[in-house]
Formats: C-alpha cells, structure tokens, sequence
C-alpha cells in the first residue's frame, strides 16, 4: 500500500515524490516529446537511487518513455497536498514550474 492507503496500481496516474505531500497534483512536461500528464502524489519518498520522482507504468507509458529510460521533464504544481512534514524552505520550490535534469 502506498503512505495514501491506496493499493499501489500501475494503470493509475500516481507517482511518489521525496518532498511532495500525499494529495499534490502535478503536471509532469516530458521535454523531449513536450507530452503532458497530471499526475496525483499518492506516496512519499523514494527509493536508494537519486531519482526525485517515481511514477506508475501509466504515467510513464503516456510520456512516452521506454523501459528503464530516464528523461529530462519539467514539473508544474497544481494543488500542493496536505502538508504535514515539509520544512517552509522547501515549500518555496513546489510552486511553479521545476526542471529536473
């Protein structure tokens, strides 16, 4: 199960963000493509490599990556989640737009 309480789904737009609360919406650009899909955080954290951002099967089938490929995206908050753990100064880079190389 997922920090949300969801049964974890690889067909649902979900993804895991290391600061992101449960419940943040986001748009997730693929830069190379420029394909967009909102995404819902529904866990928290990552696993041990340096990836920020986690996401189902779906979500990376629809931006149009292949397996195990790693591409550039830009981040767009839309609604930020309920925010329980997260320190103010990390706050300031939730909204807006935020690109990950």
């Amino acid at each position: 199960t997922t920090t949300s309480g969801d049964i974890l789904n690889a067909k649902t737009f979900t993804a895991s963000h290391e600061y992101f609360p449960v419940g943040t919406v986001i748009y997730i650009v693929n830069l190379k493509n420029k394909k967009v899909i909102q995404v819902i955080i529904n866990n928290y954290g990552i696993s041990d490599d340096d990836s920020m951002l986690k996401f189902t099967d779906a979500v990376a089938h629809a931006l149009g990556m292949r397996l195990q490929e790693t591409i550039d995206i830009k981040l767009l908050v839309i609604t930020l989640g309920k925010i329980k753990e997260i320190l103010p100064s990390i706050l300031r880079v939730c909204f807006g737009i935020i690109e990950i190389r």
